[in-house]
């Protein structure tokens, strides 16, 4: 595979904060990546460390995953209809790095995901957001998450909240002709 060397985002000489925010980035990604540039195939420029003298900072990862289930706002709104899918990610981090949500807090993060359901069918990306497949299968992979464990009569309770006949006529209302479904109303086709 060819090596290519590392080249900067052309710039047309406006400074904003964004462009020197990338430039930024762009140094910091380069310091990690230049030491790999020449190597040729199997070769390590690092020094050989064992899995043991990794040390994986649960208490910080959780520190900085754990207010994003409570709604706190997003730092870039951008994120704003990606917020099913980050929700999901921080669900599935915690749920690995093995933290259990206390009852109350769980109720909450369940309010938030249920707050992305479109009346029509299916979850958005975020409150008031249109119905997307990948947000609604964010939604439910999170819930799934939220709800491990739980009291049957809460799982219940919770599955009840899901609108799924209005979810059922969405979807069939995204089938195109050939079987392949559109992600949202108007909306690409993807085959997955």
């Amino acid at each position: 595979m060819p090596r290519r060397a590392l080249v900067p985002i052309p710039s047309d000489d406006v400074r904003t904060s964004t462009s020197s925010s990338q430039a930024s980035t762009e140094t910091d990604i380069s310091k990690c990546l230049l030491p790999w540039i020449d190597l040729k195939d199997g070769e390590n420029p690092l020094p050989y460390q064992p899995v043991d003298s990794v040390l994986l900072t649960r208490s910080s990862h959780v520190a900085y995953l754990y207010p994003q289930l409570f709604g706190q706002p997003m730092k870039s709104t951008w994120l704003d209809s990606y917020r099913s899918l980050v929700f999901q990610w921080v669900c599935g981090a915690l749920s690995i790095l093995g933290v259990k949500i206390k009852p109350n807090e769980q109720s909450k993060a369940i309010q938030t995901v249920m707050s992305f359901q479109h009346p029509q069918g299916g979850f958005g990306g975020g409150p008031g957001q249109i119905a997307h497949l990948t947000s609604t299968f964010a939604c439910i992979a999170a819930l799934a998450i939220l709800l491990d464990g739980a009291d049957q009569s809460f799982i219940n309770e919770t599955c009840a909240r899901i609108d799924r006949k209005k979810m059922y006529e969405w979807m069939l209302s995204l089938k195109t002709p050939n079987g392949s479904f559109a992600m949202h109303q108007d909306g690409d086709i993807d085959v997955r």
